[in-house]
């Protein structure tokens, strides 16, 4: 284990960039607090390790609110991958037709969609290069967090 790293840190991690209080409102339930999918997924992959060369995947959600209606990345963005750290991110913008104007079931399957899609890719992104990542693995542990989150929600995975 890497020693900048303690068992207790999660490979993926989410930040979230608020553009006010009702994006506040609206977005960080969903990710935040009990039963969040952070808070799922901290449960879940807190101390596991998916190769010597990732340290964490942060999840950035850039959501439009009335602090900051245009201000959000057009587009979903992956960093660069830092090899001294050995972290990447990867930025979705949320605009209200993605979150603010959907029922519950679809804000629920919006944040574990995203989640998936971000680590698809950062596969995409690292998959050619001969890095020690185990995505296969990691792959497998969010899917049965991202299944559990939205089963504690009565959300049929399934669906």
């Amino acid at each position: 284990m890497d020693d900048k790293q303690s068992a207790d840190d999660e490979v993926v991690s989410y930040f979230l960039d608020l553009g006010g209080e009702d994006a506040n409102e609206l977005f960080s339930p969903y990710v935040w607090g009990t039963s969040g999918l952070g808070d799922v997924m901290e449960k879940r992959l807190s101390g596991k390790r998916y190769g010597k060369d990732i340290t964490l995947i942060l999840i950035r959600y850039h959501v439009y609110g009335s602090l900051n209606p245009l201000g959000a990345p057009n587009d979903v963005k992956v960093s660069n991958y830092m090899s001294k750290t050995k972290d990447v991110g990867v930025s979705f913008p949320v605009k209200p037709h993605q979150f603010k104007d959907v029922s519950e079931r679809e804000r629920r399957l919006f944040v574990v969609t995203t989640t998936l899609q971000a680590i698809d890719l950062v596969e995409r992104k690292l998959g050619k290069r001969k890095l020690d990542i185990d995505f296969e693995s990691l792959r497998r542990d969010v899917k049965e967090a991202t299944d559990e989150y939205l089963r504690i929600w009565g959300v049929d995975p399934e669906e």
